[in-house]
């Protein structure tokens, strides 16, 4: 199975705010029946404008879920986001009743990003491992790296590469915006 995207992000893929990964899976599928997307958390990155710049809006655009099932959780007590914004000028709207976004909050300011999921695409045909290399984009120097995708954190993808990846657990297939800013309280 060929996931068939220019364009991705990587994204490590382990327990996460105290639930195990298929049982995330399996929330996540049951949110996007009931209300036709969701948002899939993940630390909060000062980047997704500049991501969402990069990302032409009738790409194709995936998720790639790293099988880390050994990832560590984060430490961070965890609550339960309320609220999401496309970016930083666009006013908070209430995250839609039917969509659970638990999340672990490090800062005060409650802040994380989300990716905007209308479907869940497994990969067991690919045995785990995506088809195409990839390059991924550095925001520390602006620019497309073809060396291999650090291991912490999410980071914009971009296929064709010459980058072979990790072993992939789970493709989520993102909507327009793709990315979304979620945010736990308004101070």
């Amino acid at each position: 199975m060929e996931l068939g995207f220019t364009f991705g992000f990587w994204h490590p893929f382990g327990t996460h705010a105290g639930e195990p990964r298929d049982a995330i899976l399996a929330r996540k599928r049951r949110e996007i029946e009931a209300n036709g997307w969701t948002l899939w958390s993940f630390q909060h990155r000062r980047t997704l404008d500049m991501w969402r710049g990069l990302l032409p809006s009738s790409s194709v655009v995936f998720a790639l879920c790293s099988d880390s099932p050994t990832a560590q959780d984060a430490k961070a007590p965890r609550r339960q986001a309320c609220f999401y914004r496309t970016n930083a000028t666009q006013p908070w709207e209430a995250i839609p009743p039917k969509i659970s976004v638990p999340h672990p909050v490090a800062g005060s300011d409650g802040l994380g990003s989300a990716f905007v999921v209308e479907e869940i695409v497994m990969v067991e045909g690919l045995h785990g491992r995506f088809a195409a290399g990839v390059s991924w984009f550095s925001t520390a120097t602006n620019e497309w790296r073809n060396d291999p995708v650090p291991t912490r954190g999410e980071y914009l993808l971009r296929a064709p590469g010459p980058v072979p990846l990790r072993r992939v657990y789970a493709g989520l297939r993102l909507h327009f915006p793709f990315v979304v800013e979620v945010q736990c309280s308004i101070g």
